[in-house]
């Protein structure tokens, strides 16, 4: 779990099941992780990985987060919210830690009362992102529907409905565009063409399933790298609105072997 350097961080959950998300903040001066108890989150100061905080608010595990702002975290649960937590700088001592009186303070501040708390989701949250060109914090539950909500209220903009939800575990944003991962699809919902979405089956009629989302820094950020539960990486042209030939990871060790080994024999 996200146990370095701040103690127990939590542990109330006994049933560690790792860390489920994790998201470095706009800045690059601060990251937040699951905690040892996975319905927590901790808080960490970059580069030198000191916690700082312990965010203590959520009834299931943590499975989605991300910043709005240096100092403002959402995260999203399987207990069907998405809460907004305002950390503050620094350590231990400040306005609402719920340390207790009597007990040795902790290193990091703990924290237990959000900013606020949105709840319209009727099933898991299994991830988030903040839309940031749109302003907008999208989350997804295991029931297929996204909602964009205005990150000031956590009042809902919008809501869509995704044709592929088997598996629906992961998003991705390049600020703009919102892609999601499932079972067999990636479906992109694009704001610029009057919220669209698009439903892409993934290649050769896969169902391993995508587990992780993320757009190139290059290519004008128009490439969308999708990691397989199969073991496969396989790359989505956003411009093209098609899929690359697939590769598999244990391919790419095996051409590596191939072209490290002797074989100029001729001349």
């Amino acid at each position: 779990g996200g146990g370095g350097g701040g103690g127990d961080l939590g542990g109330g959950n006994t049933e560690n099941c790792g860390i489920h998300a994790i998201a470095i903040n706009p800045s690059g001066t601060r990251m937040v992780t699951g905690g040892a108890d996975p319905s927590d989150c901790a808080v960490f100061s970059v580069p030198d990985l000191r916690c700082t905080a312990l965010l203590t608010g959520h009834k299931d595990w943590v499975f989605g987060l991300d910043w709005v702002t240096d100092n403002i975290v959402a995260s999203g649960s399987r207990d069907k919210t998405v809460k907004l937590w305002c950390v503050p700088d620094g350590g231990a001592g400040a306005s609402g830690s719920d340390s207790g009186s009597g007990a040795a303070s902790p290193s990091y501040r703990q924290l237990s009362t959000p900013l606020a708390t949105f709840d319209a989701h009727s099933d898991k949250v299994r991830d988030l992102r903040y839309c940031r060109n749109i302003k907008r914090l999208a989350s997804v539950s295991t029931d297929g529907r996204v909602f964009f909500a205005d990150p000031e209220t956590l009042a809902v903009v919008e809501e869509k409905r995704l044709r592929g939800k088997r598996e629906l575990v992961c998003l991705a944003t390049d600020g703009s565009l919102l892609v999601a991962g499932s079972q067999e699809h990636i479906s992109v919902i694009d704001h610029r063409a009057a919220t669209a979405v698009r439903d892409e089956r993934l290649v050769r009629n896969s169902n391993d399933g995508v587990r992780s989302l993320s757009f190139s820094a290059g290519a004008g950020g128009r490439m969308l790298t999708c990691g397989g539960g199969g073991g496969t990486v396989t790359f989505f042209d956003l411009r093209a609105g098609r899929f690359l030939p697939a590769v598999r990871a244990c391919d790419i060790h095996d051409e590596d072997n191939d072209n490290s080994g002797g074989g100029g024999g001729g001349g």
